[in-house]
């Protein structure tokens, strides 16, 4: 009889946080430990394949995301306070509202990440410049979506109007 070994779930320390026999995948153990409600700070997830997953609203200050490939992730309203995401791929992925004070993004990659509301203080970057330009494209976004929102608010009261 075959037993199926457990996917395990390490913190920085290596020790063990969570495992699931259920799971397929990283990714998957990853997905039940933040619906189980699992303390998922200062996890290792140095190099894990991780794409399209739903991390929204979760915990993850401190986990070390080095080279991890997140490309469409949903990590919107995530605590990624103080995380390393050395060279992560995050193409495509929804960081809005995400906290990313103290992150270390060097050489991540954040092509087309939607970055609305992101918070980018005191991020470390391989230059200021590139810093810099995060928050800005955060605020620009935010605001682009204030606008919209906005926009919409009026169209629909107009239309309500109309229709007494």
């Amino acid at each position: 009889m075959l037993f199926k070994k457990a996917i395990e779930l390490k913190n920085r320390n290596g020790d063990v946080v969570f495992k699931s026999k259920k799971a397929k995948n990283i990714k998957e153990c990853l997905e039940l430990a933040v619906k189980s409600g699992v303390e998922t700070c200062f996890l290792d997830l140095k190099g894990a394949k991780l794409e399209g997953i739903n991390l929204a609203g979760a915990e993850l200050q401190g986990a070390n995301l080095e080279w991890a490939i997140l490309e469409g992730a949903i990590l919107e309203g995530a605590n990624l306070e103080g995380a390393i995401l050395k060279g992560a791929n995050l193409e495509g992925a929804n960081l809005k509202k995400a906290n990313l004070k103290l992150a270390y993004l060097e050489g991540a990659n954040l092509e087309v990440a939607k970055l609305d509301g992101a918070d980018f203080t005191n991020v470390k970057t391989s230059t200021p410049e590139i810093r810099q330009k995060l928050q800005e494209k955060a605020k620009k976004a935010d605001d682009v979506a204030k606008i919209a929102n906005a926009q919409s608010m009026i169209k629909a009261a107009s239309i309500s109007n109309k229709q007494r």
